[in-house]
């Protein structure tokens, strides 16, 4: 339960989350603050209605008897069978396709930030920032047994909430001016 909970969590305070504040202060705090509330209103309100959705195609398939199941189609409730249960074959190839680019997309951003970070920090030159953490981690987690990949992942989140909190504490020591609203709440 710990290690899907983390998942949840680093999926819901991902670092390009922690970075908006940052690229976002040019507006003032109240635009920004705001921006981010309904980018986020925004986010849970599609992750009830995947849930939502999620749970109709479950209990679909469960009634569904076993003459009426496709052949070779697996239990499993996944993005694509959610699209095809709502608008047809043709739409959840679609779907499975704009799901895959969305999470190479997010991924490359996260290789590349890191990488900007890892080689403005250490003597690691960009390129082998940018190549040598995924093939370490993608090494690690086809090589090692799902209870370990899942253990590391919490680790990793517990450290992100860490940081997140650590920039939080930093921010009202600091005597920042959005700390000040904060603290007048």
């Amino acid at each position: 339960m710990t290690d899907a909970a983390s998942i949840i969590a680093g999926t819901a305070i991902g670092g390009a989350f922690l970075a908006l504040p940052a690229v976002t202060t040019p507006l003032g705090y109240i635009p920004a603050a705001l921006g981010l509330f309904v980018a986020w209103t925004f986010l849970v309100g599609s992750s009830f209605a995947f849930i939502e959705a999620a749970g109709l195609v479950s209990d679909a398939k469960q009634s569904e008897t076993k003459e009426e199941k496709k052949e070779g189609e697996s239990g499993l409730t996944t993005v694509a069978t959610i699209i095809q249960y709502a608008f047809g074959e043709k739409y959840a190839s679609v779907g499975s396709f704009l799901f895959i680019s969305q999470m190479f997309a997010v991924t490359t951003g996260q290789i590349v930030k890191g990488a900007e970070l890892l080689s403005d920090f250490t003597p690691v030159p960009y390129l082998l920032a940018c190549l040598l953490p995924p093939a370490i981690i993608g090494y690690s987690t086809f090589t090692s047994e799902p209870s370990v990949v899942e253990r590391i992942n919490t680790l990793l989140t517990v450290c992100m909430v860490g940081g997140f909190a650590a920039l939080i504490v930093g921010a009202v020591q600091s005597g920042n001016h959005f700390c000040v609203i904060i603290n007048t709440l």
